[in-house]
Protein backbone atom coordinates (compact mmCIF):
# COMPACT_ATOMS: atom_id res chain seq x y z
CA UNK A 1 0.00 0.00 0.00
CA UNK A 2 3.36 2.25 0.40
CA UNK A 3 4.22 1.65 -2.85
CA UNK A 4 0.19 3.10 -4.13
CA UNK A 5 -0.72 5.78 -2.06
CA UNK A 6 0.01 8.38 -4.55
CA UNK A 7 -1.80 6.76 -7.93
CA UNK A 8 -4.91 6.27 -5.42
CA UNK A 9 -5.14 9.17 -3.93
CA UNK A 10 -4.59 11.17 -7.93
CA UNK A 11 -7.62 8.89 -8.80
CA UNK A 12 -9.48 10.02 -6.11
CA UNK A 13 -9.35 13.59 -6.82
CA UNK A 14 -9.31 13.02 -10.81
CA UNK A 15 -12.68 11.13 -10.64
CA UNK A 16 -15.09 12.58 -8.22
CA UNK A 17 -18.59 11.78 -9.82
CA UNK A 18 -17.86 9.24 -12.66
CA UNK A 19 -14.69 7.05 -13.34
CA UNK A 20 -15.24 7.65 -17.16
CA UNK A 21 -16.46 11.12 -17.55
CA UNK A 22 -13.91 12.18 -14.93
CA UNK A 23 -11.24 11.01 -17.03
CA UNK A 24 -13.16 12.01 -20.23
CA UNK A 25 -13.00 15.80 -19.09
CA UNK A 26 -9.42 16.01 -16.77
CA UNK A 27 -8.23 14.20 -19.54
CA UNK A 28 -4.26 13.72 -18.75
CA UNK A 29 -4.05 15.16 -15.29
CA UNK A 30 -5.38 11.95 -14.31
CA UNK A 31 -2.40 9.82 -15.89
CA UNK A 32 0.62 11.63 -15.21
CA UNK A 33 0.22 11.72 -11.25
CA UNK A 34 -0.95 7.90 -11.85
CA UNK A 35 2.73 8.14 -13.62
CA UNK A 36 4.70 9.73 -11.57
CA UNK A 37 3.41 7.71 -8.56
CA UNK A 38 4.61 4.77 -10.62
CA UNK A 39 8.08 6.45 -11.49
CA UNK A 40 8.57 7.57 -7.90
CA UNK A 41 7.47 5.34 -5.60
CA UNK A 42 6.48 6.09 -2.05
CA UNK A 43 8.21 3.41 -0.16
CA UNK A 44 7.74 2.82 3.66
CA UNK A 45 10.89 3.97 5.78
CA UNK A 46 9.90 3.81 9.42
CA UNK A 47 10.41 0.86 11.51
CA UNK A 48 10.46 0.18 15.63
CA UNK A 49 13.10 -1.98 17.45
CA UNK A 50 11.69 -3.21 20.39
CA UNK A 51 14.91 -3.70 22.98
CA UNK A 52 15.01 -5.06 26.72
CA UNK A 53 17.06 -4.70 29.74
CA UNK A 54 16.60 -6.74 32.95
CA UNK A 55 19.06 -7.74 35.82
CA UNK A 56 16.86 -10.19 38.41
CA UNK A 57 20.05 -10.45 40.28
CA UNK A 58 21.82 -13.70 41.74
CA UNK A 59 19.79 -13.82 44.86
CA UNK A 60 16.83 -14.68 43.11
CA UNK A 61 18.55 -18.07 42.13
CA UNK A 62 20.70 -18.68 45.05
CA UNK A 63 18.08 -18.19 47.62
CA UNK A 64 15.04 -18.37 45.62
CA UNK A 65 12.11 -17.82 47.84
CA UNK A 66 8.52 -17.74 46.86
CA UNK A 67 10.12 -19.84 43.67
CA UNK A 68 11.49 -16.73 42.31
CA UNK A 69 13.85 -18.69 39.72
CA UNK A 70 11.21 -20.42 38.06
CA UNK A 71 8.94 -16.63 38.02
CA UNK A 72 11.71 -14.99 36.17
CA UNK A 73 12.39 -17.65 33.73
CA UNK A 74 8.55 -17.49 32.57
CA UNK A 75 8.63 -13.80 32.82
CA UNK A 76 11.64 -12.99 30.68
CA UNK A 77 10.34 -15.71 27.89
CA UNK A 78 6.89 -14.62 28.57
CA UNK A 79 8.67 -10.47 27.76
CA UNK A 80 10.17 -11.89 24.51
CA UNK A 81 7.00 -13.05 23.04
CA UNK A 82 4.65 -9.98 24.66
CA UNK A 83 6.21 -6.68 23.52
CA UNK A 84 8.09 -8.83 20.38
CA UNK A 85 11.67 -7.79 21.32
CA UNK A 86 14.14 -7.42 18.54
CA UNK A 87 17.29 -7.60 20.83
CA UNK A 88 17.52 -8.17 25.01
CA UNK A 89 20.16 -7.97 27.39
CA UNK A 90 19.51 -10.60 30.02
CA UNK A 91 21.96 -10.05 33.51
CA UNK A 92 22.89 -12.85 35.85
CA UNK A 93 19.78 -14.74 34.67
CA UNK A 94 21.87 -17.63 36.52
CA UNK A 95 18.84 -20.49 36.30
CA UNK A 96 19.99 -24.08 34.47
CA UNK A 97 16.47 -24.14 33.20
CA UNK A 98 16.71 -20.82 31.60
CA UNK A 99 16.30 -21.11 27.17
CA UNK A 100 14.80 -18.49 25.81
CA UNK A 101 11.56 -19.62 23.60
CA UNK A 102 11.60 -20.32 19.87
CA UNK A 103 11.95 -17.70 18.32
CA UNK A 104 14.91 -16.19 20.01
CA UNK A 105 18.55 -17.26 20.49
CA UNK A 106 21.19 -16.18 23.00
CA UNK A 107 24.92 -14.90 22.25
CA UNK A 108 26.28 -15.05 25.86
CA UNK A 109 29.52 -13.37 27.61
CA UNK A 110 32.86 -15.06 28.83
CA UNK A 111 32.10 -16.46 31.83
CA UNK A 112 35.93 -15.77 33.40
CA UNK A 113 34.45 -13.14 35.41
CA UNK A 114 33.62 -14.16 38.82
CA UNK A 115 30.24 -15.69 38.61
CA UNK A 116 29.14 -13.04 36.81
CA UNK A 117 27.36 -13.11 33.57
CA UNK A 118 25.24 -11.41 30.73
CA UNK A 119 23.47 -12.25 27.64
CA UNK A 120 22.20 -11.08 24.32
CA UNK A 121 19.15 -12.19 23.30
CA UNK A 122 18.10 -11.87 19.44
CA UNK A 123 14.75 -12.04 17.53
CA UNK A 124 15.71 -14.88 15.33
CA UNK A 125 12.97 -14.18 12.44
CA UNK A 126 14.50 -10.66 12.35
CA UNK A 127 18.58 -10.70 12.91
CA UNK A 128 20.92 -13.46 12.01
CA UNK A 129 24.24 -13.36 14.35
CA UNK A 130 27.33 -12.96 12.07
CA UNK A 131 29.50 -16.19 12.17
CA UNK A 132 32.39 -14.46 12.10
CA UNK A 133 34.34 -15.30 14.94
CA UNK A 134 35.80 -11.41 14.92
CA UNK A 135 32.58 -9.85 15.20
CA UNK A 136 31.90 -10.73 18.47
CA UNK A 137 34.10 -9.84 21.69
CA UNK A 138 33.66 -10.58 25.42
CA UNK A 139 35.68 -9.21 28.61
CA UNK A 140 35.51 -8.01 31.61
CA UNK A 141 35.15 -4.61 32.86
CA UNK A 142 36.54 -4.56 36.37
CA UNK A 143 39.73 -7.26 36.77
CA UNK A 144 38.16 -10.43 36.85
CA UNK A 145 34.38 -9.15 37.72
CA UNK A 146 31.60 -7.42 35.40
CA UNK A 147 30.92 -8.84 31.99
CA UNK A 148 30.23 -7.84 28.61
CA UNK A 149 29.67 -8.79 25.30
CA UNK A 150 29.97 -6.91 21.94
CA UNK A 151 27.78 -9.24 18.52
CA UNK A 152 27.54 -7.68 15.37
CA UNK A 153 23.86 -8.84 13.95
CA UNK A 154 22.48 -8.53 10.38
CA UNK A 155 18.88 -7.90 9.28
CA UNK A 156 17.37 -10.76 7.90
CA UNK A 157 15.46 -9.85 4.01
CA UNK A 158 12.55 -7.60 3.83
CA UNK A 159 13.08 -6.43 7.74
CA UNK A 160 15.41 -4.01 8.75
CA UNK A 161 17.41 -4.12 5.31
CA UNK A 162 14.22 -2.28 3.70
CA UNK A 163 14.71 0.74 5.86
CA UNK A 164 18.28 0.94 5.51
CA UNK A 165 19.83 -1.15 8.35
CA UNK A 166 23.08 -2.53 6.64
CA UNK A 167 23.77 -3.90 10.40
CA UNK A 168 23.17 -3.34 14.09
CA UNK A 169 25.92 -3.51 17.16
CA UNK A 170 24.82 -4.67 20.02
CA UNK A 171 26.36 -4.03 23.09
CA UNK A 172 25.40 -6.19 26.20
CA UNK A 173 27.10 -5.05 29.76
CA UNK A 174 27.39 -5.07 33.41
CA UNK A 175 29.10 -1.86 34.85
CA UNK A 176 31.28 -1.72 37.89
CA UNK A 177 29.17 -0.13 40.99
CA UNK A 178 30.41 3.36 41.30
CA UNK A 179 32.15 2.89 44.91
CA UNK A 180 34.34 0.39 42.51
CA UNK A 181 35.56 2.79 40.07
CA UNK A 182 38.63 4.41 39.72
CA UNK A 183 37.69 8.00 41.48
CA UNK A 184 40.10 10.17 39.18
CA UNK A 185 38.83 8.40 36.20
CA UNK A 186 35.23 6.92 36.81
CA UNK A 187 34.62 5.48 33.77
CA UNK A 188 38.00 4.36 32.82
CA UNK A 189 36.65 0.38 32.27
CA UNK A 190 34.53 2.02 29.56
CA UNK A 191 37.88 1.73 27.11
CA UNK A 192 37.33 -2.11 27.35
CA UNK A 193 34.51 -1.49 25.20
CA UNK A 194 35.06 1.68 23.21
CA UNK A 195 38.62 -0.10 21.73
CA UNK A 196 36.68 -3.22 20.59
CA UNK A 197 33.62 -0.85 19.31
CA UNK A 198 36.39 1.04 17.40
CA UNK A 199 37.57 -1.88 15.55
CA UNK A 200 33.96 -3.51 14.77
CA UNK A 201 32.90 -0.46 13.28
CA UNK A 202 36.11 0.41 10.98
CA UNK A 203 36.42 -3.27 9.86
CA UNK A 204 32.58 -3.71 9.22
CA UNK A 205 30.93 -0.41 8.31
CA UNK A 206 28.47 -0.52 10.77
CA UNK A 207 27.67 2.29 12.50
CA UNK A 208 24.22 1.58 14.33
CA UNK A 209 25.55 0.98 17.70
CA UNK A 210 22.80 -0.26 20.97
CA UNK A 211 24.05 -0.23 24.54
CA UNK A 212 21.71 -2.26 26.60
CA UNK A 213 22.80 -2.62 29.83
CA UNK A 214 23.45 -2.71 33.74
CA UNK A 215 25.28 0.83 33.93
CA UNK A 216 25.13 1.51 37.80
CA UNK A 217 24.87 5.14 37.01
CA UNK A 218 23.07 7.48 38.73
CA UNK A 219 20.28 10.32 37.75
CA UNK A 220 23.22 12.51 37.74
CA UNK A 221 25.02 10.48 34.44
CA UNK A 222 22.93 11.23 31.35
CA UNK A 223 22.87 8.48 28.53
CA UNK A 224 25.07 10.91 26.61
CA UNK A 225 27.87 11.04 29.02
CA UNK A 226 27.93 7.24 28.27
CA UNK A 227 27.53 7.59 25.39
CA UNK A 228 30.74 9.75 24.85
CA UNK A 229 32.70 7.50 27.16
CA UNK A 230 31.82 4.54 24.71
CA UNK A 231 32.97 6.70 22.03
CA UNK A 232 29.53 5.87 19.90
CA UNK A 233 30.21 6.75 16.43
CA UNK A 234 28.08 10.10 14.95
CA UNK A 235 26.98 12.96 17.55
CA UNK A 236 23.43 11.11 18.04
CA UNK A 237 22.17 9.81 21.18
CA UNK A 238 18.71 8.51 22.10
CA UNK A 239 18.28 6.48 25.07
CA UNK A 240 15.29 5.46 27.75
CA UNK A 241 14.00 7.91 29.97
CA UNK A 242 15.68 8.24 33.35
CA UNK A 243 13.47 5.12 35.60
CA UNK A 244 14.58 4.35 39.32
CA UNK A 245 14.52 0.43 38.61
CA UNK A 246 17.11 -1.11 41.34
CA UNK A 247 17.04 -2.03 43.53
CA UNK A 248 15.17 -3.98 45.73
CA UNK A 249 17.24 -3.84 48.53
CA UNK A 250 17.14 0.39 48.55
CA UNK A 251 13.77 0.41 47.66
CA UNK A 252 14.45 1.44 43.83
CA UNK A 253 15.07 5.25 45.27
CA UNK A 254 14.47 8.06 42.81
CA UNK A 255 18.30 8.23 42.20
CA UNK A 256 19.06 4.60 41.17
CA UNK A 257 18.06 4.72 37.22
CA UNK A 258 20.95 1.96 36.41
CA UNK A 259 18.92 0.05 33.29
CA UNK A 260 19.58 1.88 30.38
CA UNK A 261 19.05 1.27 26.31
CA UNK A 262 20.76 3.87 24.70
CA UNK A 263 21.81 3.94 20.65
CA UNK A 264 23.03 6.81 17.93
CA UNK A 265 20.34 5.96 15.82
CA UNK A 266 16.81 6.50 15.51
CA UNK A 267 13.96 9.04 14.88
CA UNK A 268 13.10 10.26 18.58
CA UNK A 269 13.22 13.80 18.70
CA UNK A 270 13.03 14.54 22.25
CA UNK A 271 16.09 12.45 22.90
CA UNK A 272 14.80 9.90 24.66
CA UNK A 273 12.86 6.36 23.59
CA UNK A 274 9.38 5.28 24.32
CA UNK A 275 10.57 3.84 27.72
CA UNK A 276 7.86 1.17 29.60
CA UNK A 277 8.45 -0.64 32.92
CA UNK A 278 7.07 -4.35 32.19
CA UNK A 279 7.28 -4.40 36.04
CA UNK A 280 6.03 -0.96 37.63
CA UNK A 281 5.30 -2.10 41.43
CA UNK A 282 7.38 -5.49 41.10
CA UNK A 283 5.26 -8.69 43.27
CA UNK A 284 6.05 -9.87 46.77
CA UNK A 285 7.87 -12.35 45.42
CA UNK A 286 10.66 -10.34 44.28
CA UNK A 287 11.79 -9.28 47.59
CA UNK A 288 14.52 -11.83 48.49
CA UNK A 289 16.05 -11.67 51.99
CA UNK A 290 18.54 -14.30 53.72
CA UNK A 291 20.32 -13.57 57.13
CA UNK A 292 19.00 -10.11 57.46
CA UNK A 293 20.14 -8.88 53.64
CA UNK A 294 17.71 -7.92 51.10
CA UNK A 295 18.49 -9.53 47.81
CA UNK A 296 19.18 -6.30 44.80
CA UNK A 297 15.77 -7.22 42.52
CA UNK A 298 15.95 -5.02 39.44
CA UNK A 299 12.79 -3.60 37.50
CA UNK A 300 13.05 -5.08 33.71
CA UNK A 301 12.64 -1.69 31.29
CA UNK A 302 11.75 -1.88 27.91
CA UNK A 303 12.11 0.49 24.80
CA UNK A 304 10.94 1.01 21.39
CA UNK A 305 13.30 2.64 19.41
CA UNK A 306 11.39 4.49 16.25
CA UNK A 307 13.80 4.47 13.40
CA UNK A 308 13.89 6.34 9.64
CA UNK A 309 16.95 5.57 7.46
CA UNK A 310 16.77 9.38 6.72
CA UNK A 311 18.07 10.07 10.48
CA UNK A 312 21.39 8.62 10.00
CA UNK A 313 23.77 8.35 13.23
CA UNK A 314 25.11 12.29 12.64
CA UNK A 315 28.18 11.31 10.47
CA UNK A 316 28.57 9.59 7.16
CA UNK A 317 29.59 6.11 7.17
CA UNK A 318 33.29 5.11 6.55
CA UNK A 319 34.08 2.69 3.93
CA UNK A 320 34.58 -1.13 4.95
CA UNK A 321 38.57 -1.21 5.07
CA UNK A 322 40.55 -3.71 2.72
CA UNK A 323 42.43 -6.73 3.62
CA UNK A 324 45.82 -4.75 3.14
CA UNK A 325 44.80 -2.00 5.62
CA UNK A 326 42.99 -3.31 8.48
CA UNK A 327 41.91 -2.01 11.32
CA UNK A 328 44.14 -0.55 14.30
CA UNK A 329 44.18 -2.85 17.35
CA UNK A 330 44.29 -2.49 21.03
CA UNK A 331 47.64 -3.36 22.51
CA UNK A 332 47.37 -7.14 23.05
CA UNK A 333 47.39 -7.91 26.42
CA UNK A 334 49.43 -11.36 27.84
CA UNK A 335 47.44 -13.14 30.49
CA UNK A 336 48.68 -14.43 33.51
CA UNK A 337 48.44 -17.85 34.53
CA UNK A 338 46.66 -17.87 37.98
CA UNK A 339 44.74 -20.87 39.62
CA UNK A 340 40.79 -21.66 38.78
CA UNK A 341 38.89 -19.53 40.83
CA UNK A 342 36.58 -21.39 43.35
CA UNK A 343 32.62 -20.57 43.37
CA UNK A 344 32.45 -18.30 46.49
CA UNK A 345 35.85 -16.41 46.23
CA UNK A 346 37.27 -13.88 43.69
CA UNK A 347 38.60 -15.15 40.43
CA UNK A 348 42.06 -14.22 39.08
CA UNK A 349 42.11 -11.16 36.16
CA UNK A 350 41.38 -12.23 33.21
CA UNK A 351 42.55 -9.94 30.24
CA UNK A 352 40.04 -8.63 27.81
CA UNK A 353 39.56 -10.70 24.90
CA UNK A 354 39.70 -7.97 21.83
CA UNK A 355 38.23 -9.22 18.06
CA UNK A 356 41.56 -9.92 15.73
CA UNK A 357 41.05 -8.31 12.37
CA UNK A 358 39.09 -10.78 9.70
CA UNK A 359 41.43 -11.73 7.19
CA UNK A 360 38.52 -10.35 4.31
CA UNK A 361 36.29 -8.22 6.18
CA UNK A 362 32.70 -8.30 4.63
CA UNK A 363 29.81 -6.41 5.80
CA UNK A 364 27.31 -9.43 5.05
CA UNK A 365 27.46 -12.67 6.81
CA UNK A 366 27.52 -16.15 5.25
CA UNK A 367 24.14 -17.57 4.39
CA UNK A 368 22.75 -19.26 6.26
CA UNK A 369 20.62 -22.80 4.88
CA UNK A 370 17.31 -21.90 3.70
CA UNK A 371 18.07 -18.16 3.48
CA UNK A 372 18.08 -16.06 0.44
CA UNK A 373 21.32 -13.04 0.33
CA UNK A 374 19.90 -9.98 1.55
CA UNK A 375 19.42 -7.36 -1.31
CA UNK A 376 20.32 -3.47 -0.60
CA UNK A 377 17.55 -0.68 0.06
CA UNK A 378 15.49 -0.03 -2.50
CA UNK A 379 16.44 -3.02 -4.72
CA UNK A 380 14.26 -5.66 -2.79
CA UNK A 381 12.62 -8.41 -4.67
CA UNK A 382 10.13 -9.74 -2.31
CA UNK A 383 7.00 -10.67 -4.27
CA UNK A 384 4.97 -8.12 -2.20
CA UNK A 385 6.85 -5.45 -3.79
CA UNK A 386 6.38 -7.14 -7.43
CA UNK A 387 2.79 -7.85 -7.09
CA UNK A 388 2.47 -3.51 -5.88
CA UNK A 389 4.21 -2.15 -8.50
CA UNK A 390 2.83 -5.11 -10.97
CA UNK A 391 -0.76 -4.19 -10.30
CA UNK A 392 -0.03 -0.34 -10.69
CA UNK A 393 1.31 -0.84 -14.01
CA UNK A 394 -1.40 -2.97 -14.84
CA UNK A 395 -3.83 -0.34 -13.50
CA UNK A 396 -2.13 2.53 -15.37
CA UNK A 397 -2.30 0.63 -19.19
CA UNK A 398 -5.62 -0.39 -18.57
CA UNK A 399 -6.57 3.52 -17.45
CA UNK A 400 -4.97 4.70 -20.47
CA UNK A 401 -6.42 2.34 -22.71
CA UNK A 402 -10.01 3.47 -21.40
CA UNK A 403 -8.78 7.36 -21.24
CA UNK A 404 -7.84 6.49 -25.63
CA UNK A 405 -11.09 4.81 -26.29
CA UNK A 406 -13.61 7.57 -24.78
CA UNK A 407 -11.75 10.30 -26.20
CA UNK A 408 -11.48 9.15 -29.94
CA UNK A 409 -15.38 7.86 -29.33
CA UNK A 410 -16.08 11.30 -28.67
CA UNK A 411 -14.22 12.89 -31.42
CA UNK A 412 -16.22 10.75 -33.80
CA UNK A 413 -19.70 11.12 -32.66
CA UNK A 414 -18.88 15.36 -32.73
CA UNK A 415 -17.38 14.74 -36.47
CA UNK A 416 -20.63 13.08 -37.14
CA UNK A 417 -22.85 15.58 -35.68
CA UNK A 418 -21.60 18.43 -37.33
CA UNK A 419 -22.16 17.05 -40.52
CA UNK A 420 -25.06 15.76 -39.83
CA UNK A 421 -24.54 12.32 -39.86
CA UNK A 422 -26.31 9.30 -37.88
CA UNK A 423 -24.01 8.30 -34.78
CA UNK A 424 -23.25 5.32 -34.14
CA UNK A 425 -25.79 2.24 -32.97
CA UNK A 426 -26.13 -0.58 -30.42
CA UNK A 427 -24.58 -0.58 -27.28
CA UNK A 428 -21.72 2.06 -27.89
CA UNK A 429 -24.40 4.36 -28.93
CA UNK A 430 -25.85 4.36 -25.74
CA UNK A 431 -22.34 4.23 -23.64
CA UNK A 432 -21.14 7.32 -26.28
CA UNK A 433 -24.02 8.81 -27.10
CA UNK A 434 -26.37 8.53 -24.03
CA UNK A 435 -29.65 6.56 -24.41
CA UNK A 436 -31.29 9.33 -25.63
CA UNK A 437 -30.30 8.69 -29.24
CA UNK A 438 -28.04 10.75 -31.64
CA UNK A 439 -28.15 14.23 -30.93
CA UNK A 440 -28.88 17.07 -33.92
CA UNK A 441 -26.67 18.86 -35.68
CA UNK A 442 -26.20 22.27 -34.05
CA UNK A 443 -28.11 25.20 -35.94
CA UNK A 444 -26.63 28.20 -37.55
CA UNK A 445 -27.08 31.28 -35.55
CA UNK A 446 -29.94 33.61 -36.49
Amino acid sequence: LGLCWFPIAAMAVAAPLRFLEGLHRCRCSAVIPLLIGILFPSVSSTGTLSLLQWNPHWQCFVWNQDDCANRVVALANEYLEKYDVDFANFIELESKDWRPREGWMSVESTRDCSNDITEIVYNTARWTVSTDPAHKATGCLEGNDRPFVLQVFYPRKGSWVDVGINGVIVVGAHFPHPGRRDKRHPFSFTKHISDVLEVLTASTGIQQVVLIADTNCDNKRMNTLIAEELKFPGQKVIGTSLQHTCCADSKYASRMTFDRIIANFGAAESGDMETQLPMEDPPAWTRQVHGGRVGAFHKPILALLPFDHTAGVGSPVPTPLSPATPAPMPPPVTPVPTPLPSPHSPAPAQPTKFPSPAPSPSPMPPLEPGTSEPTPFLVSSSWSTVVVIGSCIVGVVLVCAIGVHRICQDDVRSYRGAAGLPGPSGPVAEIVLGREGPRSPPQPAE
